[in-house]
């Protein structure tokens, strides 16, 4: 290290998790330097006249950034008191700044000089200010500066926000329909950071074209407030965030452009001090210039008050067919996926809908456990419309990831959630069609790329930046940084899955669940998708699914209450309903104990690899491998009788059967195809069959 160096301080970086590298060059040197930069921020931190955001950015994980005279970079990070001298950033953008100031140049291991008022207040005369040690003239920035970059800035929120506005003119149902879980996850998201908070409560309010969306979260800070109304989002990254992309927002103008909103301010830098403040968003320009008016309409909208406000509220003033449209679409959505939603969303305490005086609440129920690691979860939905209790057995999984730690620099656990939706009789509900994963919140429209038999949450998983899919396809590690990518992080969750999925199959069948048909779903095929690898899916999920499900009792018999495993068993799948009925009702008295209780059922959502899906031809199969009637054992019915019916099914559903497979008895009972020559027709057969042998 130099003799005689002098640095002063620049800004320092402070964010959840908040890491910096170790140095791996230059140790000895950091080693050095660590100790005397310690101790002159210690002579900040013990200066009476110190700002207390200072001292608590020096008391919590913090790393300052120096610079020496020759603009060389240092960055010294306060948690475990290292130094590092390569590569230290400094991003103007990200960076918080130093208070002038405490920008005196000192030497390592000395006090730092607080400078006095008097000469601060140089910093304020434009061309007067003092002159450095290196005869430079330090001024402020011209005004004009200021003009330059407000202009810029409206300019890059356009272009951030227009093509976005512009889709949302028309927007898709799947936008529709999403709106009331972003308004949910933008009020979740504000306790994230409050380690006194741990629960919100919501309230939805329509009232004709005016709908409110109202929460009582934390306050806004500053730079929220400005995120939210200039659509930038930062520092979540690792943050216990599920808005990762701070998109959301924007796609509740599906209701209206117009968008009036009252909360709270914290309205000191020590978060220590509130105020209330009301602005009203207009977004509803079509053209730049437009969206330019209505930035400044939105500016001279703001009012702040000493006052406080009991709720956030988001007023939407809704303006034509399509808004109404979509307040219908999410409301209908919004019933269909709450109860998931309070299951996942631990923040959720409580949430009430008033839909034009039609109030809607839901309770939650105690939790219990059923056994190994598995809960019934209960809720009361009252509703002067309908009022149901929606039942759920779930079971929990978290754990420690190194790829995820490596990935966002911090210790990090893995949390995942499997659950199976039951009914007040114990049957398993169908969510066929219906959104079964959740990030905390529901991926309205991954219904599209994903169908599987479990509902699958985990507050890890990586969604698209609309939150429609799951990023399924591509490199499962980026080898340029040496992390995982969004796609491996999936994959990784995925991994955890199947335990539980076991876990669920077993004690739903020992306990005789009804219609465990439902854990098939979605094992039959694979939907084609962007963001799905089928060649990683299949053989990594649906065949690991299938795997589990053959390895139980989830099939009940024809002919008594027992269950089977399902490779024990035929399952009749036919094209048409009918055509299934008249080869089920031959079965019956063929093959009784293998045949399927829930024939129809099954067979909607079964594959064939592996199984017994029986078809007409399969039946022909299997008639033609006996080589003589007398061979076929039958139940309840006569040999004659049953053999008349199987003849005229055949003959009705495919005569060419006749001819491709020996189905037709001669006089010794011996099986011959239609075309066989010298065929002699045998005694004890009906006119039906005679006269199917007439050429």
């Amino acid at each position: 290290m130099k003799n005689n160096m002098k640095l002063r301080l620049l800004g320092y970086y402070n964010y959840p998790n908040q890491d910096m590298y170790p140095e791996k060059d230059r140790i000895a040197e950091a080693n050095e330097l660590a100790p005397l930069l310690d101790a002159s921020l210690q002579s900040i931190y013990q200066n009476p006249k110190t700002d207390a955001l200072i001292k608590r950015m020096i008391d919590s994980a913090t790393v300052f950034v120096f610079k020496d005279e020759e603009n060389h970079l240092y960055g010294y990070f306060t948690k475990n008191k290292t130094v590092r001298l390569t590569d230290v950033k400094y991003n103007k953008y990200s960076i918080e700044q130093i208070p002038f100031k405490y920008k005196a140049w000192f030497y390592p291991g000395k006090q730092i000089t607080i400078m006095q008022e008097k000469m601060l207040g140089k910093k304020k005369e434009s061309f007067k200010e003092e002159i450095t040690e290196d005869g430079k003239q330090e001024i402020s920035s011209p005004d004009v500066n200021t003009d330059a970059m407000n202009e810029v800035f409206d300019n890059m929120y356009i272009t951030n926000v227009e093509k976005r506005l512009r889709e949302l003119n028309a927007p898709s149902d799947i936008d529709k329909k999403r709106w009331v879980w972003e308004l949910i996850q933008n009020a979740k998201d504000t306790i994230a950071l409050d380690p006194n908070r741990k629960e919100i409560n919501v309230r939805i309010d329509i009232h004709g074209d005016i709908v409110k969306f109202r929460h009582d979260g934390a306050p806004f800070t500053a730079k929220a407030r400005y995120g939210l109304l200039y659509k930038y989002s930062g520092g979540k990254e690792n943050q216990e965030s599920t808005g990762r992309f701070g998109t959301g927002f924007l796609t509740t103008h599906c209701l209206s452009k117009i968008v009036t909103i009252e909360s709270n301010q914290y309205s000191n830098k020590d978060c220590t001090e509130l105020c209330g403040f009301e602005v009203t968003m207009y977004r509803d320009g079509l053209i730049s210039s437009e969206l330019i008016d209505g930035l400044k309409k939105m500016r001279a909208s703001e009012k702040f008050f000493k006052q406080t406000f009991d709720w956030t509220t988001f007023t939407y003033h809704i303006n034509s067919d399509s808004g109404r449209t979509a307040v219908k679409m999410g409301i209908d959505n919004f019933h269909e996926n709450i109860a998931q939603t309070m299951l996942f969303c631990k923040e959720l305490n409580s949430i009430e809908l008033n839909d034009n005086g039609n109030v809607t609440r839901i309770k939650k129920l105690p939790q219990s456990c059923v056994g190994n690691n598995i809960f019934l979860a209960e809720y009361e939905i009252e509703s002067p419309l309908k009022s149901c209790k929606r039942r759920f057995l779930f079971s929990h999984y978290e754990g420690p990831s190194k790829e995820l730690s490596e990935r966002y620099r911090a210790d990090r656990i893995l949390r995942l959630d499997v659950a199976i939706e039951i009914d007040e009789n114990n049957n398993i509900v169908n969510h066929i069609g219906k959104t079964s994963h959740y990030c905390v919140l529901p991926l309205v429209g991954i219904e599209d790329q994903l169908c599987e038999p479990v509902i699958i949450n985990s507050p890890d998983f990586e969604p698209d930046s609309e939150r429609q899919s799951l990023m399924l396809s591509g490199q499962i590690w980026n080898e340029e940084k040496n992390v995982i990518t969004e796609t491996g992080i999936n994959r990784i969750i995925y991994a955890q899955v199947f335990p539980i999925y076991e876990k669920l199959v077993n004690y739903l069948s020992s306990n005789k669940f009804g219609c465990l048909y439902y854990l098939a779903t979605g094992l039959d095929k694979v939907k084609s998708h962007k963001n799905l690898d089928k060649e990683w899916y299949v053989p990594n999920v649906i065949h690991k699914y299938r795997e589990i499900l053959l390895k139980y009792n989830v099939v009940k018999t024809y002919n008594d209450e027992s269950y089977k495993k399902l490779t024990d068993c035929i399952v009749v799948k036919e094209d048409k309903l009918e055509d299934e009925i008249e080869l089920y009702t031959l079965l019956e008295s063929l093959y009784p104990n293998k045949i399927v209780a829930e024939n129809h059922e099954w067979s909607l959502l079964l594959w064939k690899n592996g199984l017994n899906l029986w078809s007409t031809e399969d039946l022909c199969i299997d008639v033609e491998s006996k080589e003589n009637w007398l061979n076929i054992n039958l139940i309840n019915d006569t040999l004659i009788n049953w053999y008349n019916k199987f003849l005229k099914f055949i003959s009705t559903y495919d005569v060419r059967y006749l001819t491709e497979y020996a189905l037709l008895p001669n006089m010794n009972g011996k099986l011959l195809k239609k075309d066989t020559d010298g065929f002699q027709q045998g005694q004890n057969i009906s006119t039906f069959i005679i006269n199917l042998l007439v050429v």
